[in-house]
């Protein structure tokens, strides 16, 4: 994702905040506003969609180390497309939208790279 960007690499270490998560609570969930931009650091994060018949959640697929998520809604300004909770205890980094903006501004290939990964997504909702 970096491609060698030292300066890129230089903010994004100096702008990301660590957090713990317990597998008890959900990190985010389906249709909340995005406000935050999450980097997988270790375990594993399950991702939930809602069936809109049987009004329950989906599995839809596991987030491991290295992996990102929650761009989608700080880029498009669309609620949060899925939910997202930690299997068991697991670490991740994270930047406030105003840092996200910040990095997209100033690193305009990386907010390049993160929309060609926009459209691999096979989301249902996908209207951008």
């Amino acid at each position: 994702m970096f491609e060698g960007n030292k300066p890129l690499i230089e903010f994004f270490i100096q702008s990301l905040e660590l957090r713990l998560l317990d597998p008890e609570f959900p990190l985010i969930n389906q249709g909340e506003e995005g406000t935050t931009f999450y980097f997988v650091r270790s375990g594993d994060l399950e991702v939930f969609v809602i069936d809109p018949i049987k009004k329950k959640d989906v599995y839809v697929r596991t987030l491991k180390g290295g992996e990102f998520f929650g761009e989608f809604a700080l880029l498009t300004g669309q609620p949060r497309s899925a939910s997202v909770k930690p299997k068991s205890y697991a670490k991740v980094g994270y930047f406030a939208k105003e840092k996200f903006e910040e990095m997209v501004f100033m690193f305009p290939e990386f907010k390049q790279r993160i929309q060609n990964n926009l459209n691999s997504y096979d989301d249902v909702d996908k209207n951008w």
